[in-house]
């Protein structure tokens, strides 16, 4: 029975999960069942007692002796509540209400990490663990634990181990003992646990070595090894990048540049790897990524840019760069481009006062002066263009585009710009992903839908019953460019 069936005053509220009226106590506005009302009083949080029992949440906690439970050890948060786990009364310890069999109230110690022991018994949480040494048990770290007999992680024994010298690190994925050091449970293999150390971010070293995770750093002294940053470290004689050393390079003018390069007084590297030929001392990088200088040369994803001229180098868009001859697309020169009146107008289409381009390629039908993109779709006054391909058959004026591979002018609709037979342009229009439909067809990746295929569509598409009656996008007019995309 709930609260609000229940008739009478308002219930005095005890906290924020009980409450009390003079004939019950309630639970989460819930009647807490054989609840004493007179005797009742709240523990912590969610537990309470009367004069009869102890309750956890809604829940009898069988056996206990209300008189003398009560709860110790250190405060825990639960579902963002503080509470304390453990209780005793003058017979029996509990763990979150559950009884642990056999446990000495006298000589009963809360340890770490919710283990627990008495004079004969160790406890994880409620559950006994066997065959374990109370009298030796301690916490080491994290998942680690340890009796005079054994070292355990996550509460199975480890074999192979020394169990007096064994230690958990200060970064706990690692151990040692006197004979090994591991990382993740896996040997570090020359590792001397004697002088062995952490140094951090996956890297670590005794007085011969040094490692990355579980390897050698080949080459590396100790003494003088210094972390650097995105995967870089370095001695007093070598950078390396991450195991590897960089042969050649000066630990002592190794500079960071940006996107993966860096470089000293003898080289240019990208991650870690030499770029071969490049000036150190005048290399620079460019607003995009993709190019970078010397006084050389320019160079395109690591490639020299032939005939480009570094000391006139001017990037004009992403992909795009003059110098004072010359206009580049990535990594090729637009041969004849007008170096003054060239103009980007995506990373594939461009064009001059002459010309029009697809990347490096002249388009010679487009007319540069009327040439635009018109919602996703490139056309002059003549034509529509579709990468470097020119579509004499399609008026441009009326041409739109939908997606997904379908458009329309006044003449046709197309799918992948060839003409879908039987489609009416004048009602034709998409609809979802690779369908479209007309006044009366729907078509899948420019197909028309017949029979038992369109019966299924339009049964998992119940707004679309009545083909005629569908509202499709008016069809732009084919005079004026009224609609145009």
């Amino acid at each position: 029975m709930t609260l609000a069936e229940v008739e009478g005053a308002e219930p005095e509220e005890l906290n924020e999960y009980f409450s009390k009226d003079q004939k019950h106590v309630y639970f989460q506005k819930e009647i807490l069942e054989k609840a004493d009302p007179n005797s009742f009083e709240v523990l912590q949080s969610f537990s309470g007692r009367d004069a009869h029992h102890v309750f956890i949440g809604n829940k009898i906690v069988e056996r206990a002796d209300p008189a003398t439970f009560t709860f110790f050890g250190p405060e825990m948060s639960f579902w963002g509540v503080p509470m304390r786990t453990y209780a005793r009364d003058k017979k029996h310890v509990y763990y979150m209400g559950q009884r642990l069999t056999g446990a000495n109230t006298d000589t009963f110690r809360i340890l770490s990490d919710g283990y627990a022991t008495d004079s004969v018994h160790v406890w994880k949480a409620a559950k006994l663990l066997r065959k374990r040494d109370p009298n030796t048990f301690a916490v080491i770290g994290a998942f680690y634990t340890r009796d005079k007999n054994h070292v355990y992680s996550h509460d199975k024994p480890l074999t192979g181990v020394d169990v007096a010298t064994f230690e958990v690190l200060s970064d706990a994925r690692y151990t040692k003992d006197k004979n090994t050091v591991w990382l993740y449970r896996q040997p570090i293999f020359d590792a001397r646990p004697d002088t062995f150390e952490i140094i951090g971010d996956d890297y670590s070293k005794d007085d011969q070595h040094v490692f990355l995770s579980r390897r050698v750093i080949r080459g590396a002294t100790p003494r003088a090894f210094e972390i650097l940053k995105a995967g870089y470290s370095r001695d007093d004689a070598h950078v390396f990048y991450r195991r590897e050393m960089i042969e050649g390079s000066d630990p002592a003018t190794f500079t960071f540049l940006e996107r993966g390069y860096t470089k000293d007084k003898n080289n240019v590297y990208y991650q870690g790897k030499i770029r071969q030929g490049r000036d150190a001392d005048s290399f620079r990088l460019t607003r995009y990524r993709k190019y970078t200088l010397d006084n050389q040369h320019v160079y395109y994803n690591g490639q020299i840019v032939e005939g480009a001229d570094p000391s006139t180098f001017e990037l004009i868009a992403d992909e795009y760069f003059r110098d004072n001859a010359n206009v580049y697309c990535g990594n090729r020169k637009i041969e004849g481009a007008d170096v003054g009146s060239f103009q980007p107008l995506s990373h594939y289409y461009s064009k001059d006062k002459s010309h029009c381009y697809f990347c490096n390629s002249v388009l010679p039908d487009a007319d540069p002066e009327t040439f635009a993109r018109v919602k996703g779709v490139y056309r002059d006054k003549n034509y529509v263009f579709s990468q470097s391909t020119c579509y004499k058959n399609i008026h441009a004026a009326s041409f739109e585009s939908f997606g997904y591979g379908y458009s329309r002018d006044k003449n046709h609709a197309y799918y992948f710009m060839k003409v879908i037979d039987g489609a009416d342009p004048a009602t034709f229009h998409h609809i979802h992903k690779g369908y479209a439909m007309d006044a009366s067809a729907v078509f899948e990746s420019g197909k028309k839908l017949e029979g038992e295929a369109l019966g299924n569509f339009l049964a998992a598409h119940p707004e679309i019953q009545d083909l005629k009656k569908a509202q499709p996008r008016a069809r732009p007019d084919a005079e004026d460019g009224a609609g145009q995309p």
